[in-house]
């Protein structure tokens, strides 16, 4: 009898260690706070997601996009910051249209999105004539976690889809908190 309950113990104990092992953690995509005034008006992210910039490797970078969603959960806005250095200090940020180009300096963006959030609608760039920065308060490479503020101007790209949105955005007194997710 002593027996069966140790075979009983030993398959339970077999099946339970396979259905874990069959599961896979599910990945964190967003984490932090992020607030600004947005011409004048507060405006707090909803989501905020960090992440290596890992087609830029060995470079130490970063990007970072903070979002808010309708409330049916679609996505609405977006202030996207690519290729942060990971270092503390303030970083200049840079008018780029290159995307996927590593050499090119820090960049920041915002965009409106449509119907399911897969549609974009107006795109705003930074004001060259502005000194717009991101600057990193904390890194720490252990956990992740970074701090930091940032200040944009941004001139609506054409062509323009809402009439109605100013032609131009004042983002002051940026912060955000936040880890690298990946």
């Amino acid at each position: 009898m002593n027996l069966r309950k140790t075979i009983s113990f030993l398959v339970t104990g077999i099946v339970l260690l396979s259905f874990l092992a069959s599961c896979k953690k599910q990945r964190l995509e967003y984490w932090g706070t992020a607030s600004v005034q947005f011409n004048g008006s507060n405006w707090v992210a909803e989501k905020v997601r960090c992440s290596n910039a890992s087609n830029c490797l060995p470079l130490r970078m970063f990007h970072l996009q903070l979002n808010k969603y309708s409330v049916e959960g679609f996505l609405r806005e977006s202030i996207v910051f690519t290729r942060i250095p990971l270092v503390v200090g303030r970083h200049k940020l840079e008018l780029n249209l290159t995307e996927n180009n590593c050499n090119s300096g820090p960049h920041a963006l915002y965009a409106t999105s449509a119907d399911d959030g897969d549609v974009t609608k107006d795109i705003y760039l930074l004001d060259t004539t502005f000194n717009n920065y991101i600057d990193i308060s904390l890194y720490n490479e252990k956990s992740g976690e970074l701090k930091g503020r940032f200040d944009l101007l941004l001139l609506v790209r054409p062509p323009r889809f809402d009439a109605l949105a100013p032609d131009t955005l004042r983002l002051r007194n940026g912060l955000f908190h936040t880890k690298l997710l990946d």
